[in-house]
């Protein structure tokens, strides 16, 4: 059987490197926390952002637009007008549509109907059984 080869210095270093590191991450793990952090699980805002309110980069592109006089909107609406009636015509006027109804109509979403009374799916009942339960809602 052949002597075993002694490990390079390569591999010993590289191994030595793994485990310093390794071990600079647990001492880092339990070092303890200043105490004008916010614990885990805690936050500044508990609340959140406000609901609709707006990000520094919408303010900023609605403050440029309002300098610049620039409505997109209105300008939609002006292009929309200015087409006629050739196909690629209709096809970009059908988008601008599809735009501009996003201002008018929010988008709708799927609400999932449980009855916690009857076992039976929703498809099976009757008008009448229906008009019940949303009365109770």
């Amino acid at each position: 059987m052949p002597p075993k080869k002694p490990k390079t210095a390569k591999k010993r270093g590289k191994s030595a490197k793994v485990a310093r590191l390794k071990k600079s991450v647990k001492s880092a793990k339990k070092q303890k926390r200043p105490d004008h952090l916010f614990k885990p699980g805690e936050s500044g805002n508990p609340n959140g952002r406000p609901p609709g309110s707006k990000n520094n980069k919408t303010r900023f592109i609605e403050q440029k637009l309002a300098e610049l006089g620039y409505d997109p909107i209105n300008a939609m609406v002006e292009m929309r007008g200015d087409l006629g009636n050739k196909i690629e015509d209709l096809k970009i006027k059908h988008s601008i549509d599809r735009e501009l109804a996003n201002y008018v109509f929010p988008k709708r979403k799927a609400t999932e109907f449980t009855d916690t009374t009857d076992s039976r799916p929703v498809k099976e009942l009757s008008n009448a059984e229906l008009n019940a339960l949303i009365q109770k809602s």
